[in-house]
């Protein structure tokens, strides 16, 4: 960047540096071969969160005059923490109200935690916090580098059985988990955030390796018993079943999630491997008596049903499989009836 400038001759050995921005030291640091370039490749990174990396961002979009200077070099690093130490205290930080750095610490090794803690409980201050991470976040580049971080991570299968087993156990506590429904729940509360969200996930199983992987590892829960089991459980909820279907109704209003369903059962139905499955699945259950009868009951009473409502109906000719008979409004009396 044009207006940076950095020292003519590299600085030997640990050393102490300053930035000074328009004239007036900012931030004093020690470090060891190019360290105090990283502060410029952090901002372009766009990974710096703290006052420090807040305030060099702003100067350099502004176009502030930025002069790096070597202080003291040829030093060992326990002389560098002491020379910073004294530096940082003779020019004072603005982090406890005094001086004109930005340094979050008092130097030395670690970082000064009265000190964070202190800029973290004033008002305001978690929330502006937040805002500025969201704000980085929503950049561009680095949702790429974030991306490209977690795709390299995630390729190591270490890592995933590492991060799996921390969320299952983090999940364990009751509290945790409540926090965390309770996050999602108001994620996908938020105006146009669940549209957001499907369409992302609508644009990613559009490409074949992460609709394979998505399908296998469903495929994979769904056969655990314990999963099973849960879904069971779950299903076992009259309250549960009611906001289901209500839920599935509601989406099914829609000609267009009607139409791509429809689509999608055809496309399933058209593959072999898929029949062959759903029929040998039929045969499994069919073979044991208690389920043919129980198929036979419901068959009879269904057909009881319908004959019952064409005849308080009118209806005389409803058809074969009572077709030509209004299935919403048969529904009705059926609930109706059942009340």
């Amino acid at each position: 960047m044009k207006n940076v400038h950095y020292p003519k001759v590299a600085p030997f050995g640990y050393y102490v540096y300053v930035f000074v921005i328009d004239g007036v030291p900012r931030y004093i640091g020690k470090g060891k071969r190019d360290r105090y370039c990283e502060h410029v490749r952090v901002v372009r990174r766009g990974t710096g969160k703290s006052m420090w990396y807040t305030f060099l961002r702003k100067s350099l979009s502004e176009g502030r005059e930025i002069v790096v200077k070597i202080l003291a070099d040829g030093l060992t690093s326990e002389q560098a923490k002491n020379v910073e130490i004294d530096l940082i205290a003779q020019h004072g930080r603005r982090a406890i109200g005094g001086g004109t750095l930005m340094n979050i610490s008092a130097g030395g090794d670690g970082i000064d935690s009265e000190v964070a803690k202190e800029i973290h409980s004033r008002p305001g201050m978690k929330e502006k916090i937040g805002r500025a991470i969201s704000a980085a976040a929503a950049r561009p580049e680095v949702k790429q580098l974030r991306i490209r971080s977690l795709k390299q991570a995630y390729a190591n299968p270490e890592v995933i059985r590492r991060v799996s087993d921390a969320v299952r156990n983090a999940l364990q506590n009751p509290e945790v988990k409540e926090r965390h429904s309770t996050g999602v729940h108001n994620s996908w509360a938020k105006p146009g955030e669940r549209e957001k969200r499907i369409e992302a996930i609508l644009q990613a199983n559009q490409n074949p390796e992460v609709r394979a992987r998505h399908v296998a590892a469903n495929r994979k829960t769904h056969a655990d018993p314990t999963v099973q089991a849960k879904r069971a459980a779950v299903f076992a909820d009259p309250l549960f079943r009611e906001r289901h279907a209500a839920a599935t109704k509601s989406a099914m209003a829609s000609p267009e999630i009607k139409e791509k369903v429809a689509a999608g059962l055809l496309k399933a139905w058209s593959h072999p491997e898929l029949r062959k499955k759903a029929k040998d699945s039929a045969s499994v259950r069919f073979s044991v008596q208690a389920e043919r009868d129980r198929v036979a009951t419901k068959t009879k009473l269904a057909a009881a049903s319908r004959k019952a409502y064409c005849a308080e109906k009118g209806i005389t000719n409803p058809g074969k499989g009572y077709c030509h008979i209004d299935r919403e409004d048969f529904k009705r009396w059926l609930v109706g009836k059942k009340k």
